[in-house]
């Protein structure tokens, strides 16, 4: 299957970069990886970018629940930004 980046993801991506998080992308890695991981302060959230209505594929969702770090789902910068102060607050 050929990975491909969501049309929102580099919107997500410029507006976390642009509130001083540092945005890996590794939407290209495939086998159920997230899209994204965000850092900021130490904290990193591992984020799964969605479309509105989309939910995980079934490689996606082991790979949350295997995860034992902070992990996000986002569809909008809001969300994103969102799943970043939370992390920052300390809630998973």
């Amino acid at each position: 299957m050929r990975h491909r980046k969501d049309d929102n993801h580099d919107e997500i991506a410029r507006s976390l970069e642009a509130i001083g998080c540092n945005v890996q992308n590794t939407s290209q890695v495939g086998e159920g990886c997230p899209d994204m991981f965000v850092s900021i302060h130490g904290i990193t959230v591992a984020m799964e970018i969605k479309q509105p209505g989309e939910d995980l594929r079934a490689k996606q969702l082991l790979w949350k629940n295997k995860w034992l770090g902070k992990y996000a789902i986002v569809h909008d910068v809001d969300e994103a930004i969102r799943a970043i102060n939370l992390a920052v607050r300390g809630v998973r």
